[in-house]
């Protein structure tokens, strides 16, 4: 049973490190992670915990030149970005 709570107290430990790493990967491009959408955060942070924090932010950066290169609305790239991250989502979830 102790096993148990073990367990939940590391992965809770791991996901505070994980939102700290995230915290300072976005602030040094310039982003608060804080104020992102929380389906985007998160995914950013499932992601951060299931790979690594470089690699999401990578992912990250990928996605948004990815829209930065698309001729749709604003609207349009800011709910392809929540349906995209939605989806990663579940795909880093047990």
């Amino acid at each position: 049973m102790f096993g148990i709570f073990k367990a939940a107290k590391e992965e809770l430990q791991q996901a505070k490190r994980a939102q700290v790493e995230l915290t300072v990967a976005f602030e040094a491009i310039g982003m608060n992670i804080k104020k992102m959408n929380p389906i985007i955060h998160n995914a950013l942070l499932k992601e951060a915990l299931a790979t690594s924090t470089e690699k999401a932010v990578a992912n990250f950066i990928a996605a948004m030149d990815a829209l930065k290169k698309s001729s749709a609305s604003q609207d349009i790239k800011a709910r392809g970005l929540r349906a995209f991250y939605a989806d990663r989502a579940r795909q880093f979830s047990d």
